[in-house]
């Protein structure tokens, strides 16, 4: 992946990966017992994946990716991010012991970041078993398991817990936060003390202080629980997660204000004329300053229902209706399910 930084001010930046990288102290491999260490290694699998040369997503994401997967159960489903693995051609997970198995998508959810793999044949793993985030501590050191360029084992510490609004319609609640940053994040593994996984990789910030400070830099994982429900879906039958409505829009919390930064082409935003500078001031006629509020409000309608948007432009209250699009729609799904 070539980039995918965000700031807790919600910008999305612009630095490669690599540039930020060059600027932070490298994380401390962990002194483990060798055996240990091995065992979570077997766990996890590298996750290449080939996006279709036309996506969206290449142009944060690149169109040639590789992160890293864990094995969860004992059908091989393997837990990733979702931005690793969005608009794929193809997607290959490679094992510990260096056999390769074509893959699908049985899961993705771009609201919260989570996705699973189908591997096509039995990967042979044995899965890590999975733990509870809620009882993880703050300051609480962790391990960082990943298999994306270099399979490592790296010592963290978790810095908060709370929730993580991203400006592109992206929220999780209960986001987990650790320092210091490691590159290869995108579906690394977090691990407690228990040799259980708790969370998995999903994004590089700039800073892991809250939004109205400036900190360190870390990186945020996804708690275990948002894939664990994700996978007793798939035990139903649902590989689909909940619908979600999507706009298309990329906005800033400004003053105590939601400010359009950018209208994505083709988005139902950009059918229905908003445009950057817009201030968004209520969905379907309930008010909302936060980014966490205007996705709660527009997810808890379904995407084939029209909505209002109530903006502020040029000193002027509109009322715009547009028709939003499921957020699993928006992207080009090449890999069969």
């Amino acid at each position: 992946m070539t980039r995918f930084i965000t700031s807790f001010v919600g910008v999305v930046a612009a630095l490669p990966v690599a540039a930020l990288a060059a600027q932070l102290s490298p994380a401390p491999s962990v002194p483990a017992d060798a055996a240990a260490e091995a065992k979570l290694l077997s766990s996890v699998v590298t996750v290449r994946v080939r996006a279709v040369a036309h996506a969206r997503s290449n142009a944060e994401l690149g169109r040639e990716r590789a992160g890293t997967g864990v094995v969860a159960d004992s059908r091989g489903h393997v837990l990733t991010s979702v931005f690793l693995v969005q608009e794929p051609d193809s997607i290959a997970l490679t094992t510990a012991d260096g056999r390769t198995v074509p893959a699908t998508i049985a899961v993705e959810d771009h609201g919260t970041g989570v996705a699973i793999l189908r591997p096509a044949a039995p990967l042979g793993v044995m899965p890590m078993p999975l733990g509870e985030a809620a009882d993880l501590r703050v300051e609480e050191p962790v391990l960082i398991v990943s298999a994306a360029e270099h399979k490592e084992v790296t010592l963290a510490h978790v810095v908060a817990k709370r929730e993580f609004a991203g400006n592109w319609e992206y929220l999780v609640d209960q986001a987990l936060f650790t320092v210091p940053p490691i590159p290869a994040w995108a579906g690394a593994a977090l691990v407690d003390g228990t040799g259980k996984l708790v969370g998995v990789g999903s994004l590089l910030l700039e800073s892991v202080a809250s939004d109205s400070k400036r900190g360190a830099a870390g990186n945020l994982f996804v708690p275990v629980a948002l894939y664990r429900a994700a996978l007793e879906r798939l035990e139903q039958g649902l590989t689909q997660p909940p619908s979600r409505p999507w706009l298309g829009l990329i906005t800033a919390r400004i003053e105590e204000s939601l400010v359009v930064l950018e209208v994505l082409a083709d988005s139902p935003a950009a059918r229905a004329n908003l445009a950057r500078g817009d201030v968004i001031v209520a969905v379907n006629g309930e008010h909302v300053s936060t980014h966490a509020e205007l996705y709660r409000k527009l997810w808890s309608e379904r995407p084939e229902l029209e909505i209002s948007l109530s903006i502020l432009r040029d000193s002027r209250v509109l009322e715009i209706r547009l028709k939003p699009v499921d957020a699993s729609d928006r992207l080009i799904q090449r890999a069969a399910r």
